[in-house]
């Protein structure tokens, strides 16, 4: 038996971006740009998989982050108010959603 190690770890992608996709709220809620590259998620994607991320870091208002294996990727675009997320999986397909995206209450 052969064993694709590459078709696992696209299956992987497909799997955790599936994930992220059904429950945005809860990966995307960070509260800077910073944050983004200390989540702790970004390592249950495949080892090779790379991530960048554009945009100011000022309280995480507006950017645009990339996440990529191979052929498949999962770019979200963070707005103030609505979340853009856009999957392409290990078959070519490609998905997209928005979501609404709900702030923090602030504490003074």
């Amino acid at each position: 038996m052969i064993i694709d190690f590459i078709q696992i770890q696209k299956l992987k992608f497909d799997q955790y971006a599936q994930k992220i996709m059904a429950k945005p709220e809860c990966f995307l809620d960070f509260g800077s740009v910073s944050d983004f590259y200390k989540s702790a998620w970004l390592n249950d994607f495949p080892m090779a998989t790379t991530w960048s991320v554009s945009g100011l870091d000022d309280g995480a208002e507006q950017f645009y982050i990339s996440i990529q294996y191979k052929n498949q990727y999962l770019n979200l675009d963070i707005q103030q108010t609505i979340w853009s997320l856009s999957f392409k999986n290990m078959d070519g397909e490609i998905f997209k959603q928005k979501v609404l995206r709900h702030h923090r209450p602030e504490f003074f």
